[in-house]
């Protein structure tokens, strides 16, 4: 039996709610800049590490999602 695709409201939705979190990504990100001014390099380093582990992690995500974007591609492997 052959898997039906998803009913596009259920993929519509679900791309409005990854737009609607990449957003409130945005924002915080703009929000933390400033904040991070305050901190010396190496401070800056500890606390985005976890930040840009993530980051590498989603722009693999958005990668795959978008067909393999290789501009992602390329980027992943520069790190």
């Amino acid at each position: 039996m052959k898997k039906q695709p998803a009913p596009m409201n259920e993929i519509i939705d679900k791309i409005e709610h990854l737009q609607e979190q990449m957003q409130h990504i945005q924002e915080e990100v703009l929000e933390l800049k400033p904040l991070l001014k305050q901190l010396n390099e190496q401070q800056i380093k500890m606390m985005t590490k976890p930040l840009t582990q993530q980051g590498y992690a989603l722009l693999h995500s958005l990668g795959i999602l978008l067909g393999g974007n290789p501009f992602i591609y390329d980027f992943l492997s520069r790190k």
